[in-house]
């Protein structure tokens, strides 16, 4: 699936065309470990529309992740979170941006209501397990993990360390 993507982007990009194919394309390749090919993609597409709500939660949530430009991705959520106040996706990404900023109880407001929206998400659960962890409720963030770990299609060593390190 992603040479399909990769050969639609490489036809539409110069075109300024099908944002859709570089939301995709971006995704995947992030997913598959090539998270800067995808952050190229996401930039390009802010750089044709600079209030991209997909794309500017895109780049916001990498850099919260990697824990780098955290006052910019800050700001490139909340943009994004003005247009699309109920995404699941941009609310965990508020999130996962305010943990990052050593804010875990207002990641904790934002994380609630994208659980709310989208319970079936891993990531979503495992941002939340870290958080209550953080905030010492060690059984609720437990819970989270294996809730994770549950919904997941991967298994991931870095989820199961921590699911092991609290059940220890």
């Amino acid at each position: 699936m992603m040479d399909e993507l990769l050969k639609a982007w490489d036809f539409f990009s110069p075109k300024n065309g099908c944002a859709e194919v570089g939301y995709q394309l971006a995704t995947e390749l992030d997913a598959a470990g090539r998270r800067e090919e995808g952050l190229d993609i996401a930039t390009k597409l802010l750089q044709s529309n600079p209030k991209d709500p997909i794309a500017l939660n895109f780049v916001g949530y990498i850099w919260a992740d990697e824990a780098i430009n955290l006052d910019q991705a800050h700001e490139m959520i909340s943009e994004a979170l003005k247009q699309r106040p109920d995404d699941p996706y941009i609310l965990d990404s508020m999130a996962w941006v305010l943990f990052r900023q050593n804010r875990p109880e207002e990641a904790l407001t934002y994380l609630k209501r994208a659980v709310e929206k989208l319970d079936s998400d891993p990531t979503i659960h495992e941002h939340m397990g870290d958080v209550l962890l953080s905030l010492g409720k060690k059984d609720k963030a437990l819970d989270h993990y294996l809730k994770a770990s549950l919904l997941s299609k991967n298994a991931r060593d870095e989820l199961e360390e921590k699911i092991n390190e609290l059940v220890d």
